[in-house]
């Protein structure tokens, strides 16, 4: 007794059969296989694009520890340049002062040489 539908083919019936499916099916497999193409590709450019963002993540995080090293930098030689001002403001005042005083010495004495001789 058959036991499936298949016993009850002839095997050359069979080969016929399996074509025609496979006709049939043929344009349906072009196009699962154009979309299956299609996803690996876009798999692909999906994965090139996650890993440019992380390349640029760890650029962020590296300019970020540049940047607080530049404001650190920064501060610093601002300090250095305001004790700088003060240092050389106090020098600038003592030379006018020393200028001052010698111009009012030097002014005197000629005065007093002026006045005696």
């Amino acid at each position: 007794m058959p036991s499936s539908v298949e016993d009850d083919v002839h095997p050359d019936e069979m080969d016929i059969h399996s074509r025609l499916e496979e006709s049939a099916y043929a344009p349906h497999c072009r196009t699962i296989n154009a979309l299956q193409e299609e996803v690996q590709e876009i798999q692909g450019i999906v994965r090139e694009a996650i890993e440019n963002v992380l390349s640029r993540g760890e650029n962020l995080e590296e300019l970020l520890v540049r940047a607080d090293n530049l404001e650190a930098a920064a501060y610093q030689f601002h300090t250095t340049v305001s004790r700088m001002k003060r240092m050389f403001r106090c020098k600038n005042r003592r030379l006018i002062a020393v200028v001052a005083v010698t111009g009012v010495v030097v002014t005197v004495l000629v005065v007093v040489l002026i006045l005696f001789v």
